[in-house]
Parts: structure tokens; sequence; C-alpha cells
């Protein structure tokens, strides 16, 4: 779903920006603290309602403004467009697709899928369970339209377990809650196999482009309970002691996906550089699940995808993303011209003091 246009206003540094990018490989040159990655936070805003840099939007106004818009008219099927927009105002987020207001967030995704792999994206290897977690269900979410709804009920579900384990009294509701969550948590688990299954046979292929010299790395899942068992019985032996530390220990919600080498976690034994390839693997095997489908493109965007990889490393990066055939999105601080397939759409823009120019 490429954006056809896209309208930023006071986003950080960016106090008025106006582009139409190509449908397929956009780069955005120019010196650090230009703007560049402020121009891929707006479409990031735009697709999430949220900054992928800070927990409030308010943070990222321009200094000499009160609101921030952005605004976009992205493409859906020959032809036709949907026009989407945001505005923070007075300290509230506005969201509206084809003049419509929406409820969520969530909604924004719908109309601009999107796929970003930032300079926090190495948190995915090193960091808490939560990162992995969050990157998962992302795929499922847009691959899987029932995910959200049971994902919702299940995380009602789980509030209301621990609110009763910190309660007096709170075991009379205990079996209810419970039966909820051994409900919701077999279709969460279904789904996330499912898409697991896609998701290790692809990323076999991105990375065995990118890192074929090293030895093969593996993806596990784990669940976060022991599936050998039903939740509601191990829910129910674990009351004890759920009840004393007053939150719910076994569940989806803790959930994990272990990233190996040879039984070792990943970034225990990659440079800097491989493990950036390794992210860019997860991230294009989760881009093309999307397009392969739902039939319709995602838009990616990379930001300072050229450091810590030589040329050639560099070279069969963007191949692979050019072969997806989807938007995309990467800042340099360089200008870049490697190697490219035949028949691509780009265009190149500088960004310099939060002006944002396409070069001819």
């Amino acid at each position: 779903m490429p954006l056809i246009d896209l309208k930023v206003s006071n986003v950080r540094n960016l106090k008025e920006v106006e582009i139409s990018p190509a449908s397929q490989i956009n780069i955005l040159y120019g010196a650090n603290a230009s703007g560049k990655t402020s121009l891929l936070e707006s479409i990031y805003l735009l697709s999430r309602g949220k900054s992928f840099r800070t927990q409030h939007i308010k943070n990222i106004i321009n200094d000499k403004s009160t609101t921030l818009s952005i605004s976009s008219h992205v493409s859906h099927s020959a032809g036709q467009y949907t026009s989407l927009g945001i505005e923070h105002r007075d300290g509230q987020l506005r969201m509206k697709a084809e003049g419509a207001m929406l409820k969520r967030a969530s909604d924004l995704a719908s109309y601009l899928p999107l796929v970003v792999i930032h300079r926090e994206c190495h948190q995915i290897l090193n960091l808490g369970p939560r990162y992995r977690r969050r990157f998962l269900d992302w795929g499922v979410f847009h691959v899987e339209p029932s995910f959200l709804p049971v994902w919702r009920r299940y995380v009602r579900a789980l509030k209301q377990r621990n609110a009763s384990l910190q309660q007096q009294g709170g075991s009379l509701k205990r079996d209810l809650w419970d039966e909820e969550l051994q409900v919701t948590t077999e279709h969460i688990h279904d789904l996330r196999e499912r898409y697991l299954e896609h998701f290790t046979r692809l990323f076999g292929e991105f990375i065995g482009s990118l890192l074929q010299e090293h030895a093969p790395i593996t993806i596990d899942y784990e669940p976060g309970w022991n599936t050998d068992d039903t939740l509601s019985s191990i829910l129910s032996r674990s009351y004890p002691r759920d009840r004393i530390l007053g939150y719910t220990q076994q569940g989806p919600h803790r959930a994990d996906l272990r990233i190996r080498i040879h039984g070792k976690p990943a970034h225990e034994l990659l440079s800097s550089g491989q493990q950036k390839l390794l992210i860019y693997a997860m991230y294009l095997t989760q881009a093309s699940i999307y397009q392969a489908v739902l039939a319709r493109p995602c838009t990616i965007l990379a930001d300072d995808v050229y450091a810590e990889l030589d040329k050639s490393r560099l070279d069969e990066l963007m191949n692979l993303v050019e072969g997806l055939g989807a938007q995309v999105f990467v800042t340099t601080v360089d200008r870049y011209n490697g190697s490219h397939t035949g028949g691509v759409d780009k265009k190149m823009f500088h960004v310099e003091h939060g002006k944002v120019k396409e070069v001819i």
C-alpha cells in the first residue's frame, strides 16, 4: 500500500514538508540531525498513532508550534486510494481515514501496514521477551484477522484474574477467568504457531542470502507455559504462588522467541554488523509474509541502513529489498547508488535542516 504523497507539519525540525515518493525505493540522505529519521517517524505516526522514539507525541512537536499534522493518500488498488491523516492538538490525537474519525490506533495499521527497522531494533536480540513478542504479534495481527479480538479478550481476562489475585475473596471468580484464559489461549497459540511455520521457512531463505558463511540460525517459539498440559490446569496448580506474587505467571503473555546459533544466543556470537543483517532478515521475512498472504504490499522504513555494512553486503540487502516490490524509505548519511535490479521505481531526497528536496 504505497504512499502516493506525504505532508508533514511540525514534526520535530520538519516544519512544512511535502513530497511525492516513489512506489518502491526512496533514499533519504543528509547529515546527522538533518531530519531524515523524523521523516520516517512521521510515516510511522501515520501508521501506528505513536512514535518509535518516544512515548509522548507532545515531545516531538516543533518547539515553535503547539500542534502537528501528517497526511497522505495511500494506494490500495489500481487507481484507488484512501486519504489518511492524524493531528495532535490540545493534548489530543485525532485520526481520520476518508474523512471519518478512527477510534483506535490499530485501525490506522490496516490502511498503512508498516515494517520499521530502526536503531532500537537490536533490542529484539538482547533485551527481554516482550520485544520479541511484539515482533511476533505484529506479524500475526496483520495476516490473521481473528488475532486482535481474541488477544483483547485474553488481556481483559488476564487483567481481571490479576486483580482478583490481589483482592480478598478474589478466588470467587477464579474459575471464570481461568476458563476464559484457556479458551483464548488455545486460539492465540494456534495462530502464532501457524504464522511461525511460515516465518521460519522464509527466514531461512533471507538469512541464507545475507549470512551465507555463518552457522544455521534457529528461531524457537516458547509459548509461555508447558503445552503438555492445559493452561487451566496449570493456573489451578499455580494459584497459591500467583496469589503471593499478585500476578499470573504463565500464559501467552509470557511467550518468547529464542534466536540461537548452536544453542547459544545469537547476539553473543555475531558482530554488530552481522546482528544488523539478522534483524533485517527477520523484518524482511515479515514483509514478505504479509505480501504473500494478503496479496498487497506493505511499506518498509529502514533507518541508517548502510552503517556497518560493506558494499557487497549492502548491495545484497538492497537487491532483496527491491525483490519484495514494497515501498521502502531508507535513510543514510551518504548518497548511495549501488547496484539495483532493472525497472525499479526509485527516488532520492536530500534532507537538510528540516527541509526535504527531491534530487533528480
